[in-house]
């Protein structure tokens, strides 16, 4: 007496269950609504940035370095709405050097908001910034691959666990 089964194996649903389950978190972003701490920061640099730019074309004398007194005039006349909050306390702090030519404004963590990790213009971020860059960048990649990964295991699971139909001899 043979026994056929038209159905999904209890395992195959498991599996299939367990790789969507995975997608998913995979794709869903697990924010609550708070904005990334790099990228608040960021927001902070433009935002600095251009007032830095509006008062160097109104003002003269030009703001040629940032400090924390520079930010407080740029609140009292209005080219701020208040104060940046940095982000994560104690490793961003807002600098300028050199503002009224190239009116580069940057985070000692961050780096400057213009900064490209691929050809490296820009000002360069803190090396533990720069060392979390690369290691996001890694994760990328890693996660672009990994579904077809975690599909070739599948597949080959799949394959290696279908039993061989094996010919009976009738005696």
């Amino acid at each position: 007496m043979s026994f056929k089964s038209k159905g999904f194996t209890i395992w195959e649903l498991l599996i299939v269950i367990a790789i969507i389950g995975f997608l998913a978190a995979l794709a869903v972003p697990n924010h609550h609504g708070r904005r990334d701490p790099d990228s608040q920061c960021l927001y902070n640099l433009r935002i600095l940035q251009g007032a830095v730019e509006m008062f160097n074309m109104d003002e003269t004398p030009m703001i040629d370095e940032l400090d924390d007194n520079l930010i407080k005039l740029l609140c009292d006349k209005k080219y701020l709405r208040k104060e940046p909050i940095p982000p994560i306390s104690g490793k961003c702090k807002y600098m300028g050097k050199n503002l009224s030519n190239d009116g580069v404004v940057y985070c000692e963590y961050h780096g400057s908001a213009d900064f490209d990790l691929k050809t490296g213009k820009g000002v360069a971020p803190g090396t533990e910034y720069l060392d979390k860059l690369k290691k996001e960048e890694f994760y990328k990649k890693l996660y672009t691959y990994l579904p077809y990964i975690i599909g070739i295991g599948l597949v080959t699971i799949i394959i290696v666990s279908i039993p061989s139909k094996k010919k009976k001899k009738e005696s």
